[in-house]
């Protein structure tokens, strides 16, 4: 009995690399798109955009991604996920900009993406909305997936998370 084509059909749908940290977990989606799109599918899909709480979360994610800080009114960072229920003390303080960040540039930066690579390695760069960027969805399970480039229904991926347990 060959069961690799199973293999790589659970490979197609998204890529699981295990808990993180024991205490968040995060679904990396490979689309570009607008911080507000970023949401409405993580919320759609998932629960909310990524909320990094603590520095584990930081080297867990480690990828140029919108996260769901944002600028509710000027130097009022609030997460998008804005349901105490979720947090701990002090989780939702928690904050890990880039040098002379956050910097409002032209007046138009109210959202934020997590850096990658040398020299930001996981610090926040304050952007414009508008900007097109992958992103991270927090999906309150302990692991991470890593999704491809695929259109897959919302259901499929439901059904295939519920279906392994790790």
């Amino acid at each position: 009995m060959d069961i690799q084509p199973i293999s790589l059909l659970v490979h197609y749908f998204c890529i699981f690399a295990g808990t993180i940290n024991g205490e968040a977990s995060f679904v990396k989606v490979n689309s570009t798109v607008n911080w507000t799109d970023a949401q409405s599918h993580c919320r759609d899909v998932y629960t909310d955009l990524a909320t990094i709480e603590s520095t584990a979360d930081v080297n867990a994610v480690r990828s140029k991604a919108w996260i769901g800080l944002h600028d509710d009114l000027e130097n009022s960072w609030r997460w998008s996920l804005n349901d105490s229920s979720f947090y701990g003390q002090g989780e939702t303080t928690f904050r890990n900009w880039y040098t002379n960040e956050p910097n409002n540039l032209n007046g138009q930066q109210y959202c934020v993406a997590l850096l990658s690579g040398s020299p930001y390695n996981g610090e926040w760069d304050d952007r414009d909305c508008d900007d097109i960027l992958n992103f991270v969805c927090y999906n309150g399970k302990n692991n991470y997936v890593d999704l491809p480039r695929y259109r897959i229904h919302p259901s499929l991926l439901t059904t295939t998370r519920n279906n392994i347990s790790f």
